[in-house]
């Protein structure tokens, strides 16, 4: 895994939740990190994925519904203070103010989003926040986010 996959996705999960595995062969489906790091594939899949920094064009990406349902949870949390069942994250309209502030800036993300590919959809890892800073700032039509893709054999 790339540092900066490691770095800016999985090291904060680590040291808020901390690390209960002792083996790649450990079951990840019986524990909370299910949850964080997706349901698909098992800890051994994770760790032996490949990974590809790509970008991807937001005119013709196909997110997940529930990927889509999130980031407007957060433009709706962050802009209009309403709470939603997604946007319970601690000092998520801070994240999200950072980030539309450094996309209006610099026209870019701070870093890329995570994301695999299935059938022909996007599952957005990491990135909630920074996607969201875009949907709510605009971006032209050619835009192409920068992503880890995670490749699994």
């Amino acid at each position: 895994m790339p540092d900066e996959v490691f770095d800016n996705w999985l090291a904060p999960i680590i040291n808020d939740h901390g690390w209960p595995f002792t083996s790649i062969n450990d079951d990840l489906f019986s524990s909370d990190w299910i949850f964080k790091i997706g349901n698909k594939f098992s800890l051994k899949q994770w760790f032996e994925c490949e990974w590809e920094l790509t970008d991807i064009p937001l005119d013709n990406a196909n997110f997940k519904h529930y990927t889509l349902k999130i980031i407007s949870e957060i433009i709706v949390n962050a802009v209009n203070g309403i709470p939603t069942e997604t946007t319970d994250l601690i000092g998520g309209d801070e994240r999200f103010r950072a980030c539309a502030s450094f996309y209006r800036e610099y026209g870019k993300i701070p870093w890329p989003i995570v994301i695999y590919k299935f059938s022909n959809f996007v599952r957005v890892l990491d990135g909630f926040h920074r996607l969201a800073a875009i949907f709510h700032v605009g971006y032209p039509h050619d835009f192409k986010v920068p992503a880890w893709e995670a490749k699994f054999k």
